[in-house]
């Protein structure tokens, strides 16, 4: 039994389940499958959510609980799965077996490992799970939705590819050129002949850097519209996906499937030309070469077989420990991302050391995985390119050879040797191609689940929205997991202004999330006569505005950040700056509506954020706000005098507010979840 590494962080169950599935089932399944069927809560996906997911893929998982005991008298006939505690996490792992000292485990970060008794003493949870084959299962009711990212512009790349195949032509001739002066010019030694004969190939030669440099400009191009096709599907399900299908990958393996559009769009941009272009000019090279002369040519073919085993050895390697750089970058750049994040919160001395002592031991793995790949890579190369430079000679010692036979001509052992030296570039790039196909695959499959986010619906028909009086839940629930609901409400009604209170954990943040349409739930939620669910999303949040005690703040100025430079938003702002002062009220706090906002508001208190981003309210005018702890960092003048405008500007306005403060707005009617 075999299993794969996991990339992401929360993906250690359906990897086990992937590894279980290739065991009852004989096929490596997209690890995307399973991904997009689990339902994930924060920490990943539990345990009945796991056994659901196993469900789809054929594979019945019975949970069953026993202590370590039990377990040291279970014996085991198949491999279990477990859940084991480390490093203060849960983690799903697979048993292969045990003995009187040791356990084998199948782990999704570390792979084959042999534990002691001890160890795994320490990590068990009381829990193991059997996992069986479904007899009635077929592949075939899977469907998967995939996205080709191979977007190229056809009509350049067929240009490419017939600039190649010229540039291909002209070498040729060149060649032809440089025989024909070997073999008649210099016996006859014609003089005339000879000039022309130069000035042609001056032509020849002037003619072929030039579509060099087209071809080169037209895969820049070709380039450039992968890249920029990528970023904006990327961009597009970032900001248009399901939250709950985005949130399934931490902002970490979020941010490094970005950065793998590069190399994505770069080897897209070239595998096709590459391929076309470099296997007819390989192909017409090896005619020709077989035309010239049999013998020289079988040393050639078996020099690129060797070629061609180097570079597959060297796929074949790197395979493995490819996942393991992944993974490695991967929690550098979420570890980078913590320091940069919060560098202010970082400065208790002990804090301060365990994170620069964290980020060494990281980056020293990282360069140590990084400068074995690139140690693996340069052997290759290195390899190729002394087999490159070995040929010619030896090429050109059996041809001499064959002269002294009168079994060909110097001319053509001239041709020969370059003719070997043009294809060596075909050669070297098509195995390079092969090398970097696993790296490659391994981040376009990444890729392509976040290319595969189901997106908000937003095809509904605007209803030309009227002022909202009341929301009403009814038979109501809601949860990251279908058997763990965090929102069970019969029947409540929220009207003009209302307080939601609870305890820490209740779901009253969530709920304003689900009003924002955020999140998909079960059940109804009225407003006024309309069910929520069939409110037009971009229609709803035009009249709505959701505001959190750490909303964004974008870099530019107070105004621009407020209006978007858009003319509905600015009259909005202008109109309410006349009427209720709001450029005195942001002079209280020593900023106004043209105070530049650097690095994301860094260069403003908390108090100065919060503020700017409640002041959004005058520039959306919606007819619906949602509060959530909004107002905990103002001062309390700056507060009472910002809720004294607020109260009149939203006494028409739906409002809903949360605050473990108490600093209201309206204190009207209150609802305890």
């Amino acid at each position: 039994m075999r299993i794969k590494k996991q990339n992401d962080e929360k993906d250690c169950g359906i990897v086990c389940l992937q590894s279980f599935y290739k065991k009852y089932h004989h096929k490596w399944l997209d690890l995307n499958f399973f991904k997009t069927t689990a339902n994930y809560s924060n920490g990943g996906i539990n345990l009945l959510d796991l056994q659901e997911c196993a469900k789809h893929f054929g594979l019945f998982i019975d949970i069953l609980e026993g202590d370590y005991q039990s377990f040291l008298n279970l014996k085991l006939s198949e491999p279990l799965l477990t859940i084991l505690k480390i490093d203060n996490r849960l983690h799903y792992s697979i048993i292969l077996s045990k003995n009187d000292n040791f356990i084998i485990l199948l782990d999704p970060i570390k792979g084959r490992m042999k534990v002691t008794l001890n160890e795994f003493q320490n990590w068990y949870m009381d829990v193991i799970m059997t996992v069986k084959a479904d007899p009635n299962y077929s592949y075939l009711s899977i469907k998967h939705r995939k996205t080709d990212v191979c977007l190229f512009d056809v009509k350049y790349t067929l240009f490419s590819i017939f600039i190649s195949i010229a540039i291909f032509i002209i070498s040729i001739l060149c060649s032809q050129i440089m025989k024909t002066i070997i073999d008649q010019i210099i016996p006859s030694q014609e003089k005339t002949h000879l000039k022309y004969i130069l000035i042609l190939f001056l032509w020849l030669t002037l003619i072929k850097s030039l579509l060099f440099f087209v071809n080169y400009i037209l895969s820049q191009k070709i380039y450039r519209t992968i890249h920029l096709q990528l970023n904006k599907m990327f961009v597009h399900k970032l900001l248009n996906g399901k939250i709950a299908e985005i949130e399934k990958i931490s902002q970490a393996d979020m941010l490094q499937r970005f950065t793998f559009l590069s190399s994505i769009a770069e080897y897209e941009s070239n595998v096709f030309i590459f391929v076309c272009s470099n296997i007819i000019c390989l192909l017409f090279s090896c005619i020709l070469l077989i035309y010239v002369n049999n013998y020289l040519f079988l040393i050639c073919f078996l020099f690129f077989i060797i070629i061609f085993s180097i570079s597959l050895a060297y796929k074949i390697l790197i395979k493995k420990n490819i996942e393991n750089l992944i993974i490695k970058n991967r929690d550098y750049l979420k570890t980078s991302i913590d320091a940069v994040t919060n560098f202010k919160c970082l400065r208790m001395t002990y804090e301060k050391y365990k994170y620069q002592e964290k980020l060494a031991t990281l980056l020293n793995s990282q360069t140590l995985s990084e400068r074995w790949y690139k140690n693996q890579n340069s052997t290759k190369n290195l390899l190729i390119n002394f087999i490159t430079s070995l040929v010619p000679m030896i090429l050109f010692y059996c041809g001499v050879l064959l002269i002294f036979n009168k079994r060909i001509k110097l001319g053509d052992v001239i041709l020969f040797t370059t003719l070997f030296n043009f294809i060596c570039d075909p050669i070297n790039k098509i195995s390079d191609l092969i090398a970097n196909k696993n790296n490659i695959r391994e981040q376009k499959n990444r890729l392509s689940y976040v290319l595969n986010i189901s997106t908000e619906q937003n095809n509904l028909p605007f209803i030309q929205l009227t002022d909202i009086n009341q929301i009403t839940l009814k038979n109501f629930s809601f949860g990251f997991s279908k058997f763990t609901k965090i929102l069970n409400i019969k029947e409540q009604t929220l009207t003009k202004h209302t307080i939601i209170t609870g305890n820490n954990g209740c779901g009253k943040s969530t709920l304003l999330n689900i009003l924002y349409k955020l999140y998909d739930y079960d059940g109804n939620i009225k407003v006024d006569r309309n069910e929520l669910k069939s409110i037009n999303i971009d229609e709803w949040r035009i009249n709505t505005i959701l505001l959190k005690n750490s909303s964004f703040i974008h870099s530019d100025n107070v105004y621009n950040f407020l209006t978007l430079n858009n003319v509905s938003l600015q009259n909005n702002l202008y109109f309410a700056d006349q009427k209720y002062k709001l450029n005195k009220l942001l002079n209280k706090i020593n900023i106004d509506f043209y105070s530049s906002i650097e690095n994301y508001g860094d260069n403003f208190s908390e108090g100065q954020k919060t503020l700017i981003n409640v002041l959004k309210i005058f520039t959306h005018n919606p007819k619906m706000v949602l509060l959530d702890e909004v107002f905990d960092n103002l001062h309390p003048s700056i507060f009472n005098e910002l809720k004294a405008i607020l109260q009149d500007y939203l006494k028409d306005k739906m409002v809903i507010e949360i605050s473990h403060n108490e600093r209201y707005i309206f204190n009207e009617n209150k609802v305890t979840l």
